[in-house]
């Protein structure tokens, strides 16, 4: 009997620390969807172009 209430402790907690896991993966997506939008919304084209310099200047100065 105790080495399944041990088991059975186990698995619980594997189970619980997979729940956790699986809302905290779906909260960064949801957050990273919700700045995509946010972004995109206060977004104008020059912004825009300025911002995909910018990322690709930064980019080549860590890949030198």
């Amino acid at each position: 009997a105790d080495r399944r209430l041990a088991w059975g402790e186990r698995h619980l907690a594997q189970a619980e620390a997979g729940a956790v896991r699986e809302v905290r993966e779906k909260a960064v997506s949801v957050a990273v969807a919700a700045a995509g939008e946010i972004l995109a919304k206060q977004m104008t084209g020059a912004g825009a172009a300025a911002t995909i310099d910018a990322s690709i200047a930064e980019v080549g100065a860590k890949l030198h």
